[in-house]
């Protein structure tokens, strides 16, 4: 897929090979849901509050990943 050069200042992209794309906390979940050592809590996602505080928690990490990295 074509991603603009805008979509990397939003967020992480995962591109899975059907061509779909997750962005930021999404992305993080299906990635969670593959590595052995995190796949038994990436069901927590799919807990609809959970997904919520996940994808609030990322979008605040992501915009102060300047000063976090410092």
């Amino acid at each position: 897929p074509k991603l603009a050069a805008g979509d990397f200042n939003s967020g992480m992209r995962l591109v899975h090979l059907d061509g779909e794309v997750s962005v930021g906390a999404d992305a993080i979940y299906h990635i969670a849901r593959r590595l052995r050592t995190y796949k038994y809590f990436a069901w927590l996602y799919r807990v609809p509050v959970a997904k919520q505080i996940a994808r609030a928690a990322y979008a605040w990490i992501a915009a102060h990943r300047m000063k976090l990295g410092a």
